[in-house]
Formats: structure tokens, sequence, C-alpha cells
């Protein structure tokens, strides 16, 4: 391998992979042995009509996934346990979609990455996304439901 001023370098022997998490791309960290992990939730198709309904009454849509959004990462307990993503209708247009981050533990990650995902090829918000989701959602409807009884 060529180093600076067209040097040879030594190629160094691969390591037998111990902690599948690590080969995930890297992310940003916090001092406590958590990493900074960027949330995507969407919106389902059942949403569209009751979000467009609350848009109209003067609640732009982007501002209730925010407000649900919000709400749920100050509250959500992640689980050492995978949950398989829903197979489901996902709205992936701008005001249906809200994006964050959240400092989640690496051991919890590593724990469900040692079972789902052994090679390391997923990243860390794959291990976790299932849960976000169905907690998200259940948030989204109440606050839809709030927002529609003012």
């Amino acid at each position: 391998i060529a180093g600076k001023r067209g040097r040879q370098k030594r190629a160094e022997a691969m390591d037998v992979v111990t902690d599948p998490v690590n080969l995930t791309k890297r992310s940003a960290r916090t001092a406590d042995d958590k990493s900074l992990v960027d949330v995507r939730l969407s919106a389902l198709e059942r949403h569209r009509a009751p979000l467009d309904r609350l848009a109209a009454a003067g609640f732009p849509s982007k501002d209730v996934m925010i407000f649900a959004g919000k709400r749920l990462l100050a509250g959500i307990a992640l689980r050492p346990v995978y949950v398989q993503p829903a197979n489901a209708a996902r709205i992936t247009v701008a005001p249906y979609v809200y994006r964050s981050t959240k400092a989640i533990d690496d051991k919890l990650i590593a724990t469900i990455a040692r079972k789902h995902d052994p090679l390391g090829v997923r990243g860390k918000y794959a291990m976790v996304q299932g849960q976000f989701e169905e907690a998200f959602w259940e948030e989204l409807e109440r606050v839809i439901k709030e927002l529609a009884d003012r």
C-alpha cells in the first residue's frame, strides 16, 4: 500500500470480528458509552387523511410530526430486543417524516446486533428501528386525537 512520498506501508493482518457494532459506519459518540443515532420516522398512509385535516385546521403536518417525535424521544425506553420493522406503507415525503438524533447505549445495540446482525453490515438504527416506529405511530395517533379534540 502506497504511503507518503511513494514509500510502501506494510499491510496489516485482519482481526477476527468480535464486535459487529463497531463495524458499522462511524457515528458521533457521547461521553457515557452512547452513540448518537440518526432517527428517521415516517407517518403511515393511514395517518395522511387525519394529518391533512389538522393541516387544514391550522396545524401543519410537519409541526405535528415534530411535536409527536419530540414527545416520543423524550420518553422512550428502548429494550435489548430486536423488533422487526412493520411491513407498512410509509409516507416518505418531507411533511410526513420526522428526523432527529438520539443517544443510544452501545451495550443495548451490541446485544441486539450479536443475534440479528452477526456480520455487522446493518446500521445501528436498524437494530432499534422497529421499536422506534411502533412507539412513534402510537404517539402520533395520540397527538392527532388530542389536536383534533381541541
